[in-house]
């Protein structure tokens, strides 16, 4: 192996490597829209919307 093959193969690697590294990680789900979202056949909007107005964090007053 020369060394032109050498440092392109370095170079693709590390590239991907790189590529790999920056990938943005998801974030969690807030907790409260957890428990709404796994009982979605439950709630419409109008309803979600007076439960999260009803929480006592007082998070959604500006609703």
């Amino acid at each position: 192996m020369d060394i032109e093959t050498a440092a392109a193969a370095f170079l693709v690697i590390s590239s991907a490597y790189l590529l790999l590294k920056k990938r943005k990680k998801r974030k969690p789900r807030r907790w409260w829209t957890v428990s709404l979202i796994r009982s979605r056949e439950r709630y419409s909007g109008s309803n979600l919307l007076a439960d999260l107005l009803k929480e006592p964090s007082g998070f959604f007053e500006n609703f």
